[in-house]
């Protein structure tokens, strides 16, 4: 029985274009990581937790750039509140084995 056109066939053509970051460089998106691969990166490390707004915070501390945020607070005085130096440490550790600092 032949294979039919839906059918997949190995070969050394269709293999190599599951690599495809082999012949062309990542964009800056692809090599940036998100904050679920932080989260992940310093929970498996070392078994902690962090929120969102640590890492925003912790972003906001090494002048990483951020994307505009939209969900903006309603009054002037509210307040974010602060990134434990723990926590802070560890983002740090995450951010520089991301490349990003």
């Amino acid at each position: 029985m032949s294979p039919t056109h839906n059918s997949f066939v190995p070969t050394g053509k269709q293999e190599r274009d599951y690599c495809f970051f082999e012949n062309k460089k990542a964009t800056k998106a692809e090599t940036k990581p998100t904050y679920d691969q932080i989260k992940e990166y310093v929970m498996d490390k070392y078994r902690v937790k962090v929120s969102s707004l640590d890492i925003a915070n912790a972003k906001n501390e090494f002048e990483l750039k951020e994307r505009e945020n939209y969900n903006l607070p309603k009054s002037e005085n509210s307040r974010r509140p602060n990134l434990t130096p723990k926590k802070k440490e560890m983002i740090k550790e995450a951010f520089q084995d991301f490349n990003m600092i």
